[in-house]
């Protein structure tokens, strides 16, 4: 058997001798996978992906074992190691290709990096070395048409190849709530189509109940919605990324609920020219309102403890706040609160959220996503809510409602942040748009480039992609897509370096001119 072997790796050695020197490192059949003893699941998949990736693309088939010796790939988790991102790099001992990441999920991104190394040749370099810090703290991924918005029933979807493609692209977190199926209950009229303008981002009465709500939506339809949420938490845990729950809140409720409790009626929250019934939220200065919303928080995060993040979009899609200036109804809501400051309404409601979160023991962080807002009421939520809860940047097409100066709002509400001490966020949309048609994302290279170089120079915390991605096998590959993942890769490459980088990758050096 060893002289088989021998014979095989002499062989192998022949065929990839016009390619590698006696200085470079070629992994053979004898080598093995290494992780450490009771490896979390995201590291146990980037093993066995790194193992397939092998045995297709070269035919070594790796075995996979814990803490091994002799020649192999080692993947360590290093917490030690600080910023995000990871390491790959030869052992100075050789015979050992070593990929280390401060947690799972960046250990895996470092793994699908080395297979790009690999896809030629099973071969690297004894001097191999790459390490990789990314430009902002978190990468978060929300509004995704393909696995939460109107099109998650795209022909071909796969939840797992849709979430590793994230982590492939650099993501740390993901949108996770989605409504099941393409029946919406909260559509009353079948001939008004506004209610699929607020298909995006479920609101947490969609999966749980409260006292209040007990009844309003039908036992069987929230149970649905509820098991497919735990399941896709469960799949982006797998993966290492950090589930997020985007939802806008407060949402209109049918208007049933009025008929039995008209005192709790908030502000109209329809769009006029969109809509053709008129659609209220409820009023979250009543009490009761309040404790409804601890609840549905505080239920949300026992039936699915692997939430660690909370997006909550206050206005647009059916969604807003009594007496918010940017409601597409204008100003409006019940006589009795209309005095109440804006700054008090938003510290109580908030509030209310983050308290039912604490009394299940959990502190998850919370961010809020307006849509189109003066600056008076973005300073009133900056100046009413405690610091833990942050406000994002980055949403030009609806600042420019109220705003003839958009970027100015964005660099208003980020120098506010770092002041209070707040976390900065600002989200762009990348690759595609409100419902990815005709295309599947926008042909503009350069000025994604260039977006991705002004968030940056911006110094955020976290950059938030808003429109979704593409994944296999709905579509192998995205150049847009590649930029934004060689940019994370490099980020100090210049904007018309990337593109060719990206070009010249995709497209080989026939074709990487002319893309």
């Amino acid at each position: 058997m060893r002289a088989l072997f021998t014979t095989l790796t002499f062989l192998f050695l022949f065929m990839f001798s016009g390619t590698i020197s006696a200085n470079d490192l070629v992994i053979t059949g004898n080598w093995k996978i290494s992780i450490e003893p009771n490896s979390p699941k995201a590291v146990i998949r980037a093993a066995n992906d790194l193992h397939n990736f092998l045995l297709m693309k070269h035919g070594l088939e790796l075995e996979i074992v814990e803490s091994a010796s002799g020649p192999g790939i080692f993947l360590s988790v290093n917490g030690k190691m600080g910023n995000d991102g990871f390491s790959l790099k030869v052992a100075a001992s050789g015979q050992k290709l070593i990929v280390e990441a401060p947690n799972p999920r960046a250990l895996y991104h470092g793994v699908l990096v080395l297979e790009d190394h690999l896809a030629e040749n099973p071969v690297v370099s004894e001097s191999f070395k790459e390490n990789v810090n990314y430009p902002f703290k978190d990468r978060f991924l929300v509004w995704d048409v393909n696995l939460t918005g109107q099109n998650k029933m795209a022909n071909g979807f796969n939840l797992e190849n849709h979430v590793r493609e994230a982590v492939r692209l650099g993501y740390s977190g993901i949108e996770c709530n989605r409504f099941v199926g393409m029946e919406l209950l909260q559509q009353h009229s079948p001939e008004d189509s506004y209610p699929w303008y607020t298909y995006w981002g479920p609101s947490m009465d969609q999966f749980v109940s409260s006292p209040l709500f007990e009844g309003v939506y039908p036992k069987e339809y929230l149970d649905r919605n509820l098991a497919d949420l735990k399941h896709v938490v469960q799949v982006v845990e797998s993966f290492g990324l950090k589930p997020i729950f985007m939802g806008y809140e407060p949402r209109y409720v049918p208007e049933k609920f009025f008929e039995k409790h008209p005192e709790l009626r908030g502000p109209r929250v329809d769009h006029p020219l969109r809509s053709i019934e008129k659609r209220y939220s409820l009023c979250t200065d009543r009490e009761e309102v309040l404790e409804h919303y601890r609840t549905l928080a505080r239920r949300l995060t026992e039936e699915v403890p692997g939430i660690v993040e909370m997006h909550i979009i206050f206005h647009d899609s059916g969604a807003g706040l009594c007496w918010f200036d940017a409601l597409y109804s204008g100003k409006n809501g019940p006589q009795y609160c209309k005095n109440i400051p804006m700054d008090e309404r938003m510290r109580k409601f908030f509030g209310a959220i983050q308290q039912g979160f604490k009394d299940n023991g959990r502190n998850i962080p919370i961010v809020a996503q307006p849509h189109g807002s003066s600056l008076p009421n973005i300073d009133a939520f900056l100046s009413g809510t405690p610091k833990e809860i942050s406000m994002t940047s980055g949403n030009w097409a609806s600042w420019t409602l109220s705003s003839n100066d958009p970027l100015g709002i964005d660099l208003h509400i980020l120098d506010r942040s770092k002041k209070d001490g707040r976390r900065t966020l600002y989200y762009q949309q990348h690759f595609t748009g409100f419902d990815v048609a005709p295309t599947t994302e926008y042909p503009l290279p350069y000025y994604l480039a260039a977006r991705l170089k002004r968030a940056q120079k911006l110094n955020i915390d976290v950059l938030t992609t808003l429109g979704g991605i593409v994944s296999p096998p709905v579509k192998k590959q995205s150049g847009m897509q590649e930029i934004y993942r060689q940019f994370l890769l490099a980020p100090d490459i210049p904007e018309s370096e990337l593109v060719s980088k990206v070009a010249l990758k995709l497209g080989g050096e026939k074709g990487g001119s002319l893309l």
